[in-house]
């Protein structure tokens, strides 16, 4: 294909996730949300469909057990099926390794994890490579009549929860980066760590390596309010990957709403708060921008009944962007000021 006149110029200034998008959507790409939606037909039921890479020294390092490469991949694709209220069905898998990487040990755990979140891997591709990089492509269906969950359905009024923890999988990130590994199932801590901080150290780091998707609460939060209510509004929804920030001002976006996130309100593990002193590191910090939590972050219009999990911690009102209040105040500026950045960025990070 072609590119037109100026597009070179335009492209060298794509430094960062969102302008791409931005980017790809001005030239008639429907982009936004992480996955696309095929409407049902006659006899068959919707597809949603979504891709994501792993890339050695980028999201794992060199010596990471490839049972693990394998998970990784499979969970984080997950994700963004759980964020559209779709249940996984099908896979399509490429490995492009050196000669010398485990590929047999890779598929296997590929293979295991997809048996347990009821994936059947349908196809792929494997070839050389100097380093590991691997790509899933994750189908998932929804019954005839039901749409996905998307990122533009919040309005003011509703309710902001997430559903999870925030900040440990950057504690985790932050632990393995002085030393800590993960190999077949153990988790080898960086010398020097307290003995008390081992079980927090050891749960964070999991929660980086092998995040766990929602898929049954995404399930729940797609399904329809009651029969004949199928035309009230359903809720937004977007997983916390690049941190919860970054997300959250991208769900603000798509819905053209303002929300309002109490901090006070945060879910933060006890174990975080500790651990966080070791690392000297600010808790609040982690969970506003560490990235990589993998769970939902969504709202809920007054009359949905709920749902089974999720923490409330803000609103959604009239205007645009994000207010971060603490204690009643709206401490937006102060907060931001102190953040060294906003979250993940897949073109600028790694």
């Amino acid at each position: 294909m072609g590119r037109r006149r100026g597009d070179d110029a335009v492209v060298s200034t794509l430094v960062d996730e969102d302008t791409f998008v931005d980017w790809l959507r001005d030239h008639g790409v429907p982009a936004g949300d992480d996955t696309a939606f095929l409407a049902a037909g006659e006899h068959r039921a919707g597809l949603v469909l979504t891709t994501d890479s792993q890339l050695e020294s980028v999201h794992f390092p060199e010596d990471l057990d490839p049972w693990l490469i394998a998970q990784r991949l499979v969970r984080v694709n997950l994700s963004d099926l759980s964020a559209a209220g779709s249940r996984p069905r099908w896979a399509l898998c490429n490995l492009n390794a050196p000669p010398d990487f485990d590929r047999e040990r890779f598929f296997a755990g590929l293979l295991a994890d997809c048996r347990r979140w009821g994936l059947s891997l349908i196809g792929g591709d494997t070839s050389s490579a100097r380093q590991v990089s691997s790509t899933l492509t994750a189908i998932g269906d929804l019954p005839q009549g039901r749409r996905p969950l998307t990122r533009d359905r919040a309005r003011p009024g509703d309710r902001l929860l997430v559903a999870g923890s925030l900040g440990e999988a950057a504690a985790g990130l932050l632990l393995q980066q002085a030393g800590a590994r993960c190999h077949r199932g153990a988790v080898e801590l960086p010398e020097g760590l307290p003995q008390g901080l081992a079980a927090a150290a050891r749960r964070a780091v999991r929660r980086h390596r092998l995040p766990v998707p929602d898929v049954e609460l995404g399930l729940e939060l797609a399904r329809p309010l009651s029969s004949g209510r199928t035309g009230r509004r359903g809720p937004a929804a977007i997983d916390l990957s690049d941190g919860l920030l970054k997300d959250a001002h991208r769900l603000a976006g798509a819905s053209g709403v303002r929300l309002r996130i109490d901090l006070d309100r945060l879910p933060v593990a006890a174990s975080l708060r500790r651990l966080a002193q070791y690392l000297e590191v600010t808790p609040l910090h982690h969970a506003l921008s560490g990235g990589e939590d993998y769970v939902l972050l969504f709202s809920l219009p007054p009359e949905h009944p709920g749902a089974t999990a999720g923490q409330e911690i803000g609103e959604v009102c009239v205007g645009s962007g994000l207010e971060l209040v603490r204690g009643g105040r709206d401490v937006t500026t102060e907060v931001l000021d102190q953040l060294p950045r906003l979250g993940w960025d897949h073109l600028a990070d790694g």
